[in-house]
């Protein structure tokens, strides 16, 4: 949606400026090291707060 657009709909409009995608060659849950933390999504996450510019992420995301 267009931000013109978002300002019809809200006040109070929430602005995307990272996105991360991770995907790993073997992605069954019996390889996963651990069921609480998904190597993917820290990976994506790295990558969506990089391209944000945000430099300090919070620590206690697993």
């Amino acid at each position: 949606m267009s931000e013109e657009k978002a300002r019809e709909v809200t006040d109070e409009a929430a602005w995307i400026t990272g996105s991360g995608q991770a995907c790993f060659a073997s992605n069954s849950v019996n390889n996963l090291p651990s069921m609480s933390g998904w190597p993917q999504a820290t990976t994506a996450a790295e990558k969506a707060y990089d391209q944000a510019g945000v430099t300090d992420p919070p620590e206690n995301w697993t």
